[in-house]
């Protein structure tokens, strides 16, 4: 039975499971010095799996995951999906009013621990009201909770693997939920259906040949939706998922060499990054068999340069907001590759989903609007989001991507921009409301945020301007200090300016653009 007959019979957690029992000494995770086999792997999880089962109840339980990368957060992740519960990803690098929002709206109590988060959960949430119930990996000390279980992965019975009451889960059963950037306040959480997963995954392996022997990169945190395609992209293939131990931008080429690679996926502003510090030399990458990218539009000279550093690889771009899961389009690039305003084109989108593109009256550009299996069915708990983004057009239900994008005459759609006020950064979707809101009620003042961007069209930061009387300075560090408590630090200005009186335009609405010529000349 191939993968994809495999999905779709079985599901997801078990068409790995029966390609881990083919070899289970093969290494499934490498991370900090440890490897771990598919054996291991499925040992812990099922020791997380049954614990959940025990004190979290059959039901459609929300499980966070306080992620650190260490290799048991990914065994507990996917334990979590063996007992039919959605695991919620926690950046302990996020503000704590952050992950306290997230955590409250979305009810969970249940809260996966590894020890080298432990330091920093107890920091944020030590004497709260919250009442967690607590699984934890090794560690000592009190915790703001109760412990439910302490696990030791070299000492879990190999029967834990056998999961009491693993059933392939219902199509419509959320299996993980993200949380994006809002234009209120707060951010949104997107819910993943197992089908909208399923949906994906199917898609993608229909493209790629990935095979056992490949050894996968791991560039993303777990609160972003495209570590998703890794980790079990490479499980369902029999891989090994190589997590970085620290690698930043600086070492990132080192890791690709190191580990030997052979299926890479990252941001493109990693590419260019190590474009900058001259690290993309011909031939330097040559355990690579596919370069995929996604998160970003991709600069057709970055894909020029990628592809000669890694002269055996095949180059994928990407497209999908986290609604339509992971990504919902591909582009094959080989040079000169298909591109337009020297951005390669985001593809075709998948030929099971389906997609219009919503005139705006004001070029050949208009709004991508998207529905089908991988779609996901609104907002969790957020009517009024849900209703403005998932509206009704002609009698079907799709969403509003906010994207702009062109089409050629045979499908291949161009990124054009986008028509709100939502940019993304290092792949991070922002939405520049979201943070102006945190600014006006730490400034008590009138806040525009604005991107800047690098010859490449990317932004590389967020500058603030305030209305300010007189154009007076302000206490700069003391408004970002105030911020830091809120925003994690991808949506932080770098610096906060001030103008006397924010321009208007015919509309007497404020006036972006001019405020943007004031940055040009100010920054």
């Amino acid at each position: 039975m191939d993968i994809i007959k495999a999905l779709k019979y079985n599901g997801l957690v078990k068409s790995i499971h029966a390609i881990a029992a083919k070899a289970p000494e093969r290494i499934a995770l490498e991370s900090a010095g440890e490897s771990w086999t598919y054996a291991t792997l499925f040992r812990v999880a099922g020791a997380v799996g049954n614990a959940l089962h025990e004190y979290a109840g059959r039901g459609d339980s929300v499980i966070g995951l306080w992620a650190s990368g260490n290799p048991f957060t990914y065994a507990a992740l996917l334990g979590t999906m063996m007992a039919g519960k959605t695991y919620l990803p926690l950046n302990p690098a996020f503000p704590a009013g952050r992950n306290g929002y997230i955590l409250e709206k979305t009810g969970c109590r249940h809260i996966i621990l590894d020890p080298q988060s432990l330091h920093e959960f107890n920091r944020q949430f030590g004497g709260s009201r919250h009442n967690f119930r607590l699984l934890v990996n090794g560690g000592s000390g009190s915790l703001p909770g109760e412990v439910l279980e302490k696990y030791d992965h070299k000492t879990v019975s190999p029967e834990a693997e056998r999961l009491q009451h693993w059933e392939k889960p219902p199509a419509d059963r959320t299996a993980y939920i993200m949380f994006t950037s809002g234009s209120t306040g707060n951010p949104k959480g997107v819910p993943v259906s197992h089908g909208n997963l399923m949906a994906y995954l199917e898609n993608v392996l229909n493209i790629v040949d990935f095979n056992p022997m490949d050894r996968f990169s791991q560039t993303f945190d777990l609160t972003f939706d495209l570590s998703v395609h890794d980790i079990f992209a490479c499980w369902l293939s029999g891989g090994c998922l190589c997590i970085p131990e620290g690698e930043n931008a600086l070492t990132m080429a080192k890791y690709i060499e190191r580990r030997k690679i052979t299926v890479w996926f990252s941001v493109p502003s990693l590419a260019v990054m190590m474009d900058k510090m001259r690290l993309l030399k011909p031939g330097k990458f040559r355990s690579l068999r596919w370069s995929l990218f996604c998160g970003e539009p991709l600069m057709n000279v970055t894909a020029q340069k990628w592809t000669r550093a890694a002269p055996n690889s095949r180059l994928l771009n990407l497209y999908g907001p986290t609604e339509a899961t992971i990504a919902i389009s591909a582009c094959a690039w080989k040079s000169p590759g298909k591109a337009k305003n020297g951005i390669v084109s985001i593809g075709r989108i998948f030929g099971d989903q389906e997609y219009a593109i919503k005139g705006m009256g004001d070029g050949p550009a208009g709004m991508l609007m998207l529905r089908g299996s991988q779609v996901v069915a609104g907002y969790f708990e957020n009517e009024n989001a849900t209703r403005d983004n998932f509206p009704e057009e002609h009698g079907e239900r799709w969403y509003l991507t906010g994207d702009l994008v062109e089409e050629d005459e045979e499908g291949y759609l161009y990124f054009a921009g986008r028509k709100d006020q939502e940019v993304k950064i290092r792949g991070y979707r922002v939405n520049l409301l979201e943070v102006e809101q945190v600014m006006r009620e730490k400034t008590g003042k009138n806040v525009v945020v604005m991107p800047r961007r690098n010859k490449e069209g990317m932004v590389t930061a967020l500058v603030a301007v305030v209305e300010h009387p007189e154009g007076k300075p302000l206490a700069s560090h003391e408004i970002l200090d105030a911020c830091r408590r809120e925003l994690p630090a991808y949506m932080m200005p770098s610096r906060v300016l001030t103008m006397e009186r924010f321009p208007l335009n015919t509309n007497k609405k404020t006036d972006r653009k001019t405020i943007g010529e004031f940055l040009e000349g100010a920054v």
